[in-house]
């Protein structure tokens, strides 16, 4: 059953690479979201991170998910009844790859029997009447005509519209994530950068406004006397006092 075999071979490349293709867009999408958290973490509280750091969490993210999906290959049985059932075939490609399992499996319990070194005895023959029971029915004509049948259609089959390779919505949401970490990167400004700049640039002013404050408060004070003030006056100067001592230090 070459014809039959190499058209499930075929349909299960398509389906994992269908599959790795949908994983990708998965992957991709969890890593520009994972980007764009540690972007506004790295922007809030200031420079964090080296900016490669964004493309590689796009790329592990596709890359990861990408292994997992090619690491979930379908069985044949599970491809050829799918086969059958997108193109209408009648169970023929299943029904052809059972009975290939089936005939694998009567000449493997029997192959291990022989290379048990059991003589024929009663359990023997017991054992190998059972085994041949079992696999009867794939030594049938019905079973070969089945196979032959399935052969003759593999031949003609195209398994294109039964296998697709998609690009699903996934991938919009997970490309349009990534530009908007590319701009985000490229664009957003640093926050913590930009308040510890502005506290910068106004220190000299502060340090003159402070100035002037304490030069205010020492040129009312001297102009006071303060033995003519009572002593609630006199407390409220000392605390004015006090604030320009504080200032000025």
């Amino acid at each position: 059953m070459a014809a039959v075999e190499r058209v499930i071979r075929k349909a299960r490349r398509r389906v994992t690479a269908d599959r790795a293709v949908h994983g990708a867009g998965w992957g991709l999408f969890i890593g520009a979201v994972a980007g764009l958290g540690v972007l506004v973490v790295d922007r809030a509280a200031g420079p964090l991170v080296p900016l490669y750091t964004y493309p590689v969490l796009a790329g592990a993210g596709l890359v990861a998910f990408m292994a997992l999906s090619l690491g979930r290959r379908p069985g044949r049985l599970a491809t050829a009844i799918r086969l059958d059932r997108a193109l209408r075939l009648k169970d023929r490609l299943g029904t052809a790859e059972a009975i290939r399992r089936g005939r694998a499996r009567g000449e493997l319990a029997l192959s291990r029997s022989l290379r048990s070194g059991l003589r024929p005895h009663t359990r023997f023959v017991g054992f190998a009447a059972d085994s041949i029971g079992r696999c009867a029915w794939t030594q049938t004509a019905l079973a070969d005509l089945a196979c032959h049948q399935a052969e003759r259609l593999a031949e003609s089959i195209d398994i294109r519209p039964a296998t697709p390779i998609r690009i699903r919505r996934i991938w919009t949401v997970a490309v349009l994530l990534a530009a908007v970490l590319s701009a985000g990167v490229a664009f957003l400004p640093n926050f913590a950068s930009d308040v510890a700049a502005a506290t910068t640039s106004n220190t000299p002013q502060l340090a003159e406004q402070r100035s002037e404050i304490v030069g205010t408060i020492n040129d009312a004070l001297t102009d006071l006397d303060r033995d003519t003030l009572d002593p609630a006056s006199q407390e409220e100067l000392q605390a004015l006092d006090d604030l320009a001592r504080q200032l000025s230090g």
